[in-house]
């Protein structure tokens, strides 16, 4: 059992808002997992316009997260409402979606919607989103909203 700590407390908040659920690990050996609790995306020298429902493609176009990522009713509408699907830091060193263990990449590029003159959504290279597609078997910090777009200029 974990003592009622305001820091327990806080972090147990941070759970059931970003997952909607309360379930956390109950063994050491959940807490020492090496999976990647999250990903930062980091967006160098490119203009990216903020969004409620950015996504992360491949370059040859695959949706790794965001908009057509989910089937019908896998995401919490409400809280993805609320918070969005990615958080937008200033700096890594603020990133808190992500996690203790982010994988962290760099963009490559970015891109919009069909028919539209914003730029929401990143582009990482194959490599890196073979990175992304492996890390979340492990972890499965997307279907957490575990996602943070890092942009610098």
């Amino acid at each position: 059992m974990v003592p009622a700590t305001r820091g327990g407390i806080i972090a147990l908040l941070f759970v059931l808002v970003i997952t909607g659920s309360a379930v956390l690990p109950t063994r050491a050996s959940d807490c020492a997992s090496e999976a990647p609790t999250g990903l930062i995306v980091l967006v160098k020298g490119l203009w990216l316009d903020r969004s409620m429902n950015p996504a992360v493609l491949s370059l040859s176009g695959e949706v790794l997260y965001g908009r057509g990522w989910w089937k019908p009713g896998e995401l919490n509408q409400e809280i993805a409402n609320q918070l969005g699907v990615v958080g937008y830091p200033a700096t890594i060193q603020t990133a808190r979606r992500g996690g203790i263990r982010p994988l962290v990449v760099a963009a490559v590029g970015v891109s919009g919607p069909p028919l539209s003159s914003v730029k929401t959504d990143v582009v990482v290279g194959e490599e890196d989103a073979a990175r992304i597609r492996a890390a979340n078997a492990k972890g499965k910090f997307l279907e957490r909203l575990a996602v943070d777009f890092v942009v610098e200029k």
